[in-house]
C-alpha cells in the first residue's frame, strides 16, 4: 500500500530513477554528489527507510514517509568518512533553524592513529525546501 502510494507520486517525476519491488521503493542518485533513497515494507506495521548505506526503522508509516522525503530534499544531507579507499562512517545531517544538525550516524566514531582519511558530503536536490547552506 505505501509502496504503491509512493509509485503513484514519485514515479513519473523521477522517471528512470525509479526501482519499484512488491516492498520497497528506491530512488537512486542522480549523479556522484547524491545518494540513493529507499524504503521497504517489513509486514503492515513495520517500514525501513534508507539513505545510502545508513537506516533507521520506523512503525509509523507517517514518519517513514516524512524521512523518505527529507532523504530525497535539499534539506539532508550524507557526510561520508573513507579511509584507505573504504567508506567506514556515515552521518545524516538535516537543515533546522538555519544550520546543520547531525540526526544518524553509522560507523566507528574514531580510529586512532590512523590519518583521518577523507569526507564527502552528498546531498540530493530532488525536493526543493528552503534554503539550505552548502
Amino acid at each position: 500500500m505505501l509502496i504503491e502510494a509512493l509509485e503513484d507520486r514519485f514515479a513519473r517525476k523521477l522517471a528512470g530513477h525509479c526501482q519499484v519491488s512488491d516492498n520497497a521503493f528506491r530512488v537512486v542518485r542522480k549523479d556522484q554528489t547524491g545518494f540513493d533513497v529507499w524504503i521497504r515494507e517489513e509486514g503492515r506495521k513495520h517500514f525501513v527507510v534508507g539513505f545510502g548505506d545508513w537506516q533507521e526503522k520506523y512503525s509509523d508509516p507517517t514518519a517513514a514517509l516524512a524521512c523518505f522525503a527529507q532523504g530525497l530534499s535539499n534539506q539532508c544531507r550524507l557526510i561520508v568518512h573513507t579511509r584507505f579507499g573504504k567508506d567506514f562512517r556515515l552521518e545524516v545531517e538535516q537543515w533546522r533553524q538555519g544550520r546543520w544538525i547531525r540526526t544518524g550516524e553509522r560507523g566507528p566514531k574514531r580510529f586512532a592513529p590512523w590519518p583521518l582519511g577523507r569526507r564527502r558530503v552528498l546531498q540530493n536536490d530532488w525536493l526543493h525546501e528552503e534554503s539550505a547552506a552548502g
